[in-house]
C-alpha cells in the first residue's frame, strides 16, 4: 500500500509538471504557419511561393559554390576560433528568431538555449574534424534565415535585390550545375556537386608514382615498375584503385607511411591534406543538403497546394 501511494504521488507530480512544460510542438506549428503566411499568403499566392522556392534553390547553389572555394580558408582557423564563431552565429540566430515573432519570445529563447547547450556538449565530447562541417551548416542555416527576412521585407530595394540575386543564380545553376536543383543529390551523391581536389592532384603525379602508390595500397612493396614503361590501361586501373581506397592512405602505419614518403616526397603530405579537405567538403554538402531537402519539399508541397487552390473556380 505504501509503495502504491508513493507511486501515485510521483505520477501526479509528473502529470502536473508535464502540463507546465512548454509545448514545442505548438511553437513549431505556429512558426510553420507564420512561414506559410509570409511565403504564400496561406497557399493563395502562387507567384510568391514560386519566388521563394527559386530563392532557396539559388541560395543552396551559391552556398555550395562558396564552401567548395573557401574550405582551405576555413581550415586555416583553429578549432577554438571555429567554436567561438559558431556561438556568435547561434546568438545572431536567436536574436533574429525573437524579432521575427515577438509572441514566440519565450519558446524561441528556451529552444535556442537548448540548441546552444547541445552544441556545447557535442563540441566538448566529440571534437574532431566534423566541427568544420557543423560550422558550415550553421552558416547555411543563418543564410536561410537572413534571406527569408529579406524576402518578407517590405522595402522595395531589398525585394528587387533579393529577386535579382535569386533569378541570376538560378539561371546560372540551370546552365552550369542543374544537379543542385535535386534536393537528394547532395545527400546520396555528394561527389556530383563538387570537383574532387584529390583526383586533380592525382593527375599531377607522374605515372610511376601513381602505380607505386597503388601497389602500396595493395600491400605490395615490390616497386619494380618504377623505371619501366607503364601502359595506359595500367595507369587508369591504378588511379581507380587509389581513388576507391584513398581513405586508406590516412590509415597507413609508420613503416608504410615512410615508404610512401620516399616514393612521393612532399606530395604525400599534400595528398593527405587534400583527402581531409575533400572529406570535409563532402560532409558539409551532405549536412546542408538534408536541410535543403526539407525546405524544398515544403516549398513543393506549398506550390502544389497553392496551385490547387488557385485552380478552383467559384460557382
Amino acid at each position: 500500500i505504501f509503495w502504491r501511494i508513493k507511486f501515485n504521488k510521483i505520477k501526479r507530480k509528473l502529470i502536473v509538471s508535464g502540463r507546465k512544460m512548454l509545448d514545442f510542438t505548438l511553437w513549431s506549428d505556429c512558426v510553420l504557419l507564420q512561414v506559410y503566411r509570409n511565403t504564400s499568403n496561406h497557399h493563395t499566392n502562387f507567384l510568391k511561393i514560386l519566388n521563394f522556392t527559386i530563392l532557396m534553390i539559388s541560395l543552396y547553389a551559391f552556398m555550395g559554390f562558396v564552401f567548395s572555394k573557401t574550405i582551405n580558408f576555413i581550415l586555416s582557423f583553429n578549432s577554438v576560433s571555429i567554436i567561438i564563431a559558431s556561438y556568435i552565429i547561434l546568438l545572431v540566430f536567436a536574436l533574429m528568431l525573437v524579432n521575427v515573432k515577438k509572441q514566440l519570445y519565450q519558446y524561441g529563447v528556451i529552444l535556442i538555449f537548448m540548441l546552444c547547450g547541445a552544441f556545447t556538449i557535442s563540441m566538448i565530447l566529440f571534437l574532431s574534424s566534423e566541427y568544420i562541417s557543423i560550422f558550415c551548416f550553421l552558416i547555411y542555416f543563418l543564410g536561410v534565415l537572413i534571406f527569408y527576412l529579406f524576402f518578407i521585407c517590405k522595402i522595395k530595394l531589398f525585394i528587387f535585390l533579393v529577386r535579382f540575386f535569386a533569378y541570376m543564380i538560378f539561371i546560372a545553376t540551370i546552365i552550369t550545375k542543374p544537379q543542385f536543383i535535386n534536393p537528394f543529390t547532395g545527400v546520396f551523391s555528394s561527389d556530383k556537386l563538387y570537383e574532387s581536389q584529390f583526383e586533380k592532384s592525382l593527375n599531377d603525379l607522374n605515372a610511376s608514382a601513381i602505380v607505386n602508390l597503388a601497389s602500396i595500397l595493395q600491400n605490395d612493396f615490390n616497386l619494380h615498375l618504377k623505371d619501366q614503361n607503364i601502359s595506359f590501361t595500367e595507369l587508369n586501373s591504378a588511379k581507380a584503385l587509389i581513388i576507391a581506397n584513398k581513405e586508406n592512405l590516412l590509415k597507413l602505419n609508420d613503416v608504410n607511411s615512410n615508404i610512401t614518403k620516399e616514393v612521393l616526397g612532399e606530395k604525400y603530405t599534400e595528398l593527405l591534406k587534400i583527402i581531409n579537405q575533400d572529406k570535409i567538403t563532402e560532409n558539409t554538402i551532405k549536412s546542408t543538403s538534408v536541410l535543403y531537402s526539407i525546405i524544398l519539399l515544403l516549398c513543393i508541397f506549398s506550390l502544389q497546394k497553392t496551385a490547387r487552390k488557385n485552380s478552383i473556380v467559384p460557382s
